[in-house]
């Protein structure tokens, strides 16, 4: 145990799954790394502790491999009952530090601390005290009376308060600003701002609410009256709101306003049952086209545009609407495929996607749609063809007109020819 190694402040975050050498992928915020401060092959005590999974943690002896990744050579205790912990997917945190182990096998008693033994021989010699010799009236001493009075003061109900608007009362609710919070913590006053601040630059701070000892808490935010601001940062990519669901970011607004999804092409705005009423933009919307992204590219089939050849633009309403409105039934796109043995599924044309949960009958419930920039596509596509059609024809007409007009021509030169 005398050859472990000791060093302040020596942490990481770690993915790494099983039963084998931990890899470590880089410090955590206001620690160091393990190979930048820890010799290769040196024994030292450490923790794992499970940030995606709490219940998942460790406490060892280990030493660092040639490649940087942590070696658990002995297991002091663990989730795992004191066996090695077969840590699942997800994001842990290892740290450096002594373990209990080391400290119930390092007793000191004060012979063995070098120096106490003089420092306490030279200590001040025994003398006598007399409380009687000690009065000090409160107003003798400057300021000391208007230091208690924002002392927290006790009274017959059990209630703490203090001059500064400070007060707990005999149920433990916390109220600043209020003699009678009717939460844990309330904060009332002209502009009740409530600021946590990071000494150092680029450190994390905040408020955490937890559930059941992890962070799984209902929060609400209320601005009943007036506006609710969320802020944060300065005009840099840095001074960005980032909106974290299930342990992934999900949605980011950057300091200049852009709202992006955070993950590509894997999110989507809206869904069957929760749809948006009206979007308002100044542009459309930009799908993309690159080639790069796409495969099996080639002609569309005339059997597909024989059969949106049969498909009907119509006139309707909404179901509680009063607008006319022009275009398609999806329903009957469906159907005019299906009469031609094609799935408009399978073509990118037709949508049905479940609006909610399975009914007290058992029967699922769907709603149809249309991807319109598809439909109309086929629409250009037909349309294309047949004016290609319709020219052909009338290039043919064109042509046995004029054949005729030759043929009457030459007759009467024919006629004369023969007088």
């Amino acid at each position: 145990m005398s050859n472990l190694f000791f060093a302040d402040l020596i942490g990481e975050r770690t993915n790494s799954e099983g039963l084998g050498e931990i890899s470590l992928d880089g410090a955590i915020a206001g620690h160091r790394r393990f190979t930048d401060n820890v010799p290769a092959g040196q024994k030292f005590h450490y923790a794992i502790s499970g940030i995606t999974k709490v219940g998942e943690w460790e406490v060892g002896e280990g030493q660092l491999t040639q490649n940087g990744a942590l070696n658990r050579v002995v297991i002091f205790s663990s989730s795992a009952n004191g066996a090695k912990v077969d840590f699942t997917a997800g994001l842990k945190m290892v740290v450096l530090t002594p373990s209990a182990t080391w400290f119930m096998q390092h007793g000191h008693d004060i012979s063995s601390i070098t120096g106490l033994q003089s420092a306490l021989d030279g200590k001040q010699a025994a003398g006598s005290y007399s409380l009687s010799s000690h009065i000090h009236p409160i107003s003798s001493i400057s300021g000391l009376s208007a230091q208690l009075a924002n002392c927290l003061t006790k009274d017959a109900n059990g209630k703490y308060s203090s001059g500064t608007g400070f007060n707990i009362t005999s149920t433990g609710k916390v109220g600043i600003g209020t003699d009678s919070p009717a939460e844990l913590l309330e904060v009332h006053g002209t502009s009740p701002y409530i600021v946590t601040n990071s000494n150092v630059l680029n450190n994390r701070g905040g408020m955490k609410f937890k559930a059941g000892g992890v962070e799984r808490g209902s929060v609400d935010f209320l601005a009943l009256v007036g506006e609710l601001k969320l802020t944060a940062g300065y005009a840099n990519w840095g001074g960005r709101i980032n909106f974290n669901t299930n342990g992934m970011d999900q949605m980011t607004i950057d300091a200049n306003g852009g709202v992006y999804a955070a993950r590509d092409n894997q999110q989507n705005l809206g869904h069957a049952g929760a749809r948006w009423a009206s979007i308002f933009a100044g542009s459309g919307a930009i799908n993309t086209s690159d080639e790069n992204a796409k495969k099996h590219i080639g002609k569309i089939p005339d059997c597909w545009i024989d059969a949106w050849g049969d498909v009907q633009w119509q006139r309707y309403r909404f179901r509680g609407g009063k607008r006319w409105h022009a275009g398609l039934i999806a329903q009957r796109v469906f159907d005019a495929f299906a009469a031609r043995g094609l799935d408009a599924f399978s073509t990118g044309l037709c949508c049905r996607d479940e609006i909610g949960d399975v009914d007290k009958d058992g029967e699922t419930h769907y709603r149809w749609g249309l991807r319109y920039d598809e439909c109309f596509a086929m629409e250009a596509v037909w349309q294309r063809r047949e004016f290609r059609r319709l020219s052909e024809k009338l290039a043919a007409i064109e042509n046995r007109l004029a054949k005729q007009r030759l043929a009457k021509q030459r007759l009467p030169n024919q006629k004369l020819a023969k007088k």
